[in-house]
């Protein structure tokens, strides 16, 4: 990852998962590989911290969009918490549309076969309970489908209305289709003041050094 003049390049290895459904952009922080501060290399804003149950908060710092914190806590049920606590405590996992990426700053494409047990036992520890994630709609899709145009607004299949219903029911009354309203797709990023505080304090070490 890079950005400016002066780049910073990371180095990441990953394990991407498919998901069934687009799901809102939720980022998991893992304690367990931080130095000094969170190793990610953005930083998001506080106000979209969610603090969950039990001792998750232990190993991680979850992010969500504003708004969608009803929606996280139906996707990290107390089994599904105790999965990334059990298996993938020291990696930072991030869900973005319908993938889960799993990051470590280890390399990830190598030979060792140590490394691909871990993954890949994380990767089957953790896809065993995303049923109900494939079954998560976000309802702001359905709002957005009542408050559009009469014209716009899909009642039914027309192959299978007629198999299904003699007439088209109101578009409040339909499940919304897979999908993420435009609020929940993206996190919003923060300032990271860490660098600037270090650079700081050392122009004022600097100058206390010379000054005297």
């Amino acid at each position: 990852m890079q950005s400016g003049k002066n780049s910073t390049t990371y180095r990441w290895g990953y394990v991407a998962v498919k998901l069934d459904v687009p799901l809102p952009n939720i980022v998991l922080d893992a304690k367990g590989n931080n130095a000094f501060g969170s190793n990610l290399p953005a930083s998001f804003q506080r106000e979209q911290r969610l603090s969950l149950e039990g001792d998750f908060d232990k190993y991680f710092t979850l992010y969500c969009p504003a708004g969608y914190e009803r929606d996280a806590l139906y996707l990290f049920t107390p089994d599904i918490m105790a999965r990334f606590i059990d298996n993938a405590a020291e990696l930072d996992v991030e869900i973005v549309d319908d993938w889960l990426f799993l990051y470590t700053q280890r390399r990830a494409s190598t030979l060792d076969p140590a490394t691909w047990s871990w993954l890949f036992g994380a990767v089957g520890a953790l896809i065993t309970k995303f049923d109900q994630w494939a079954r998560w709609r976000d309802d702001r899709l359905r709002e957005e489908a009542a408050s559009a145009p009469a014209s716009v607004v899909p009642a039914v299949d027309p192959q299978t209305a007629s198999a299904q219903l003699p007439f088209a029911p109101p578009a409040g009354l339909l499940a919304p289709p897979p999908g993420v309203a435009a609020e929940g797709r993206r996190l919003k990023r923060g300032f990271r003041w860490l660098p600037v505080v270090v650079i700081l304090g050392f122009i004022a070490f600097w100058y206390l050094r010379n000054a005297f």
